[in-house]
């Protein structure tokens, strides 16, 4: 940004009382637009000042790179934790067909068994 530039932005600033805003702007030398970009994404995000203030804490204290740790552990986690579940379904299932089909195999004979001692009752 020139010269010329900056300095009507400051007296904008100045004259809407944003001191604050010029201070931070010196402060990170970025340029307004980096801001207004920072700005825009939290706002995509739906994040407020308190997590955007969380945030910003976990920079400072080197946070984030465990926070991106834990978050690959866990997907980690998760897929084994789905192959689990799917394994076990499988198993599952084999076992109730199992079930069934050893029920089936004795259900003609119990319906036999039924309709003789029906006959034994009638007699």
């Amino acid at each position: 940004m020139t010269g010329r530039v900056r300095a009507i932005y400051y007296d904008y600033w100045e004259l809407k009382g944003m001191y604050k805003l010029a201070q931070i702007y010196d402060e990170l030398g970025l340029g307004l637009f980096d801001l207004i970009r920072v700005y825009k994404i939290f706002k995509s995000l739906g994040m407020g000042q308190p997590d955007i203030h969380k945030v910003l804490e976990l920079v400072k204290h080197n946070e984030l790179q465990n926070l991106q740790w834990k978050a690959e552990y866990l997907k980690g986690e998760i897929k084994m934790l789905d192959f689990e579940k799917k394994a076990t379904n499988l198993f599952l299932n084999r076992r109730i067909d199992e079930f069934e089909a050893r029920f089936n195999m004795f259900v003609p004979w119990v319906q036999q068994k039924g309709q003789v001692g029906y006959m034994n009752h009638e007699s």
